[in-house]
This record gives structure tokens, C-alpha cells and sequence, in this order.
């Protein structure tokens, strides 16, 4: 997370200002960018209050197997990279059959 904390502009937009938050990297896209998550000061994370919900709860984090958010993300990454291998090697026995076509 990083040290400064900054107002949170969508509950400020709602209707609460002066709900500070920080951010959490929380891993990268395709092209590298980074995805950050809003996180209260405390660390936890941050829930947009509506004027429907200004007191909103953060529901519990339901891992099927337990494993950690890090494993998780981990876990998604490689099969990411297998799957895009797998293309690279259908893409390379397509280019050598076209080369070799009469």
C-alpha cells in the first residue's frame, strides 16, 4: 500500500467526503500495467459507501481451496503463460505447414 492516503472520489461522489484511501498493487494486466486495489488506512479493504449502504461490511473472502490471495494470483499467472505457449507452439506448427505447402 502506499504511504499517502487520498479521498476516495467515487464515495466522495456519493455523498461522503473526506473517505480516505490508499492503494494496494495487486498484480498486472497483459500489457504490464499495474491493477491496484483501494484499501482503508488499516489495511483492509475498501468498500464504497452509497447512500444506499454508508455503513458498508466487507464480506468475508471465500476460498474454496484456502490458498492465498499471492498463490492465487500466482496460480492464474502460470496458466496464463502455459495457455499463451500453447499458442505460440499451434501458431509455429501452422507457419511450418504453410511453408511447406505446395
Amino acid at each position: 500500500m502506499t504511504a499517502n492516503l487520498k479521498e476516495c472520489f467515487r464515495c466522495r461522489d456519493n455523498g461522503f467526503p473526506n473517505t480516505m484511501v490508499g492503494f494496494r498493487k495487486i498484480g498486472e494486466d497483459a500489457t504490464g500495467k499495474a491493477l491496484w486495489k483501494p484499501v482503508q488506512s488499516d489495511g483492509k479493504d475498501h468498500i464504497h459507501k452509497t447512500k444506499e449502504n454508508p455503513n458498508p461490511q466487507p464480506q468475508p473472502e471465500q476460498e474454496s481451496n484456502g490458498e492465498s490471495r499471492e498463490d492465487k494470483i500466482e496460480r492464474l499467472a502460470l496458466a496464463k503463460i502455459e495457455a499463451l505457449n500453447n499458442i505460440a507452439k499451434a501458431i509455429d506448427k501452422f507457419a511450418e505447414v504453410m511453408r511447406n505447402k505446395p
